[in-house]
């Protein structure tokens, strides 16, 4: 009976984690997508990639913060990595470093 209990609240904590996992990928996409257009670059694969995941403490608890790396195109030839990174659901940055023709420095 413990046995069965035991399994059931592991696959119920697998089923949230995968929930929580694919909400937190597309906060994510839709942030490097936004952060992109903002850069006027263009996001390549339309895709993030999970890179790091770890618990943060916070005010509200104990938080995941997750890391996802993407991939930007400033002249539609070379592919240059972005990174977003969220705790729990919100956004803390966003990186899109690329340095415009002429400037000095990544925006």
């Amino acid at each position: 009976m413990g046995f069965t209990i035991a399994m059931l609240l592991l696959a119920s904590a697998g089923t949230l984690y995968w929930f929580s996992a694919a909400e937190a990928r597309e906060r994510a996409r839709a942030y490097a997508q936004a952060a992109c257009a903002r850069a006027g670059v263009q996001l390549l694969d339309g895709t993030v990639v999970l890179r790091r995941l770890r618990l943060r403490r916070a005010a509200e608890g104990l938080l995941l913060e997750r890391r996802f790396a993407f991939e930007f195109s400033p002249d539609s030839v070379s592919r240059v990595q972005g990174w977003i990174d969220l705790r729990g659901r919100e956004l803390v940055s966003a990186t899109v470093p690329f340095a415009a023709p002429g400037g000095d420095g990544p925006t």
